[in-house]
């Protein structure tokens, strides 16, 4: 798990990609970095590579904030133009996201985590592309998770597992229904009640939801925001369950 991983020494970055964020260029990246950069310490953060953080700061503002003395990069002909609106910023901006990638993984494991892939804007899909042919060198694990529903409406992201598959680059596993015992443990494991009351809403959950693991989710969360507050303690914001 996630939590596990950073339990280890690990570390996690993770986001999920959004249908209203999908023309955004590096939306869930940009999520996913951001807030680890927040989170770390300014004295850190300026020990991580200049040049990457000047690139950084053209998608997270926040960097520039924290970092004044970082100087905006200028590009000869199109100073202003936001992100990903001439091909040579955007190659930019995608060197130097796969540049601190790899920083970070030649420091400690890190573990990439996407959600909801099927979702993803092309520069994320281009950065995941990028990145694949170093993931043998580094200390650098990316897991991804897509409903293949979905897989239709995003030519990039078939595009990207066509190549994935033909170079050996993956291993897909399925994530199947949950089976009742399935509910009862991630109900059990996320609340912390006792199995009585576990096996109870479990056996609720799976007959309404016949096992979608998305669906047992997102009506346990439900239940804890709207209905049992006060029985069940909420899940920790950035919980996930594989489907």
């Amino acid at each position: 798990s996630l939590q596990g991983a950073a339990a280890a020494g690990a570390t996690v970055l993770s986001a999920a990609c959004q249908p209203l964020a999908q023309q955004l260029p590096f939306a869930p990246l940009a999520d996913a970095l951001g807030r680890y950069l927040q989170n770390l310490p300014t004295a850190l953060l300026r020990q991580l590579p200049t040049a990457s953080l000047t690139q950084l700061g053209q998608l997270l503002p926040s960097v520039q904030d924290r970092l004044p003395e970082l100087t905006p990069p200028y590009y000869a002909g199109f100073p202003n133009e936001p992100v990903g609106e001439s091909d040579d910023k955007r190659q930019r901006v995608i060197d130097s996201l796969i540049a601190f990638l790899v920083t970070l993984a030649s420091a400690t494991p890190l573990v990439l985590f996407l959600d909801d892939l099927q979702w993803a804007d092309s520069d994320t899909l281009a950065v995941l592309s990028r990145l694949a042919p170093r993931l043998a060198r580094w200390s650098l694990f990316v897991l991804l998770a897509y409903r293949t529903d979905d897989l239709a409406e995003n030519e990039e992201l078939n595009i990207l597992l066509h190549t994935l598959r033909r170079t050996n680059q993956q291993l897909s596993l399925t994530v199947s229904r949950l089976a009742h015992a399935d509910v009862q443990h991630y109900i059990h494991q996320m609340t912390g009640q006792s199995p009585a009351i576990s096996d109870q809403l479990a056996a609720v959950l799976y007959q309404a939801t016949q096992g979608n693991a998305l669906f047992v989710t997102e009506a346990l969360r439900d239940l804890q925001e709207r209905h049992l507050s006060t029985h069940l303690p909420t899940a920790a914001p950035g919980d996930t369950w594989a489907r």
